[in-house]
């Protein structure tokens, strides 16, 4: 079977308005420079594969990203993404809902013609991540965003093309 083609990258408006419309509130963004792979605090990847199962994308968010979209998403207090975030870790509800926004997120390059699907999600850092994805840390292309969840908070997320 040929490799996919590579994916396209969403622009920053784009991206913004999918997520606006996916947790139903404002959610504006500004491209941002972030070197994952140096990153010490709590990160989620989330790893987006084509159809074939080879790796498209990752997702990757901090835990601000991840606590606040995932409280947004189902009208949780602002309270409860706050104490996760003081926590240094999301609950199962907040984990649940955030994973939810991740697997919505595949449709952005449906825009584009191309289909991908969720795989896994893992939370750490990078250096924990498997052999194959690793790689993919560091791609050049790619959508670092910070996106104010209006009514909530603050969070860092990108995507990152294999």
């Amino acid at each position: 079977m040929s490799n996919p083609a590579p994916l396209t990258i969403p622009t920053t408006h784009g991206a913004s308005s999918f997520l606006s419309g996916l947790i139903g509130r404002p959610t504006p963004a500004k491209k941002v420079k972030v070197e994952w792979v140096r990153e010490k605090c709590w990160l989620s990847f989330s790893e987006f594969r084509h159809p074939t199962g080879e790796l498209a994308a990752l997702f990757v968010a901090d835990l601000p990203f991840c606590s606040w979209s995932g409280a947004a998403l189902a009208l949780l207090p602002a309270g409860l993404a706050q104490d996760a975030i003081k926590s240094g870790k999301l609950d199962q509800a907040l984990q649940d809902n955030f994973a939810e926004v991740a697997n919505v997120l595949t449709a952005t390059f449906r825009e584009f013609g191309e289909r991908v699907i969720l795989g896994k999600i893992q939370y750490g850092s990078a250096q924990l991540l498997p052999e194959d994805v690793r790689p993919c840390v560091a791609a050049p292309r790619r959508l670092d965003l910070e996106v104010t969840i209006t009514g909530y908070g603050v969070g860092r997320c990108g995507l990152l093309l294999a």
